[in-house]
């Protein structure tokens, strides 16, 4: 990687590392969603939930449109769900937990 793409990476590391955000993305994985079927999933309030989907739209983690009054959520690039694999492994057979 370059200098360039490190700094790149870094950040949409970054966005991802919060619980809410990492619950986002793994609800995301199974399809779209709306921003309320976000929040009440994972039991926050809707501006928390707002403010965490705002971080992962910057990094082009997740693309939203709107229908009316209606927000929908989707993953831009399925292929980084490959990530979460890598990530649980990790948790369960390096850290040991469970």
């Amino acid at each position: 990687m370059t200098p360039k793409e490190r700094d790149a990476s870094a950040l949409v590391l970054k966005a991802m590392a919060h619980p809410l955000r990492l619950g986002a993305i793994e609800l995301l994985a199974d399809g779209e969603r709306t921003v309320t079927e976000l929040y009440s999933e994972l039991k926050c309030s809707q501006s928390v939930m707002s403010a965490q989907l705002t971080i992962l739209r910057s990094q082009g983690l997740i693309s939203m449109r709107r229908q009316g009054n209606v927000k929908y959520c989707s993953l831009r690039n399925r292929e980084f769900l490959r990530l979460f694999k890598c990530l649980e492994s990790h948790i369960h057979d390096v850290l040991r937990i469970d």
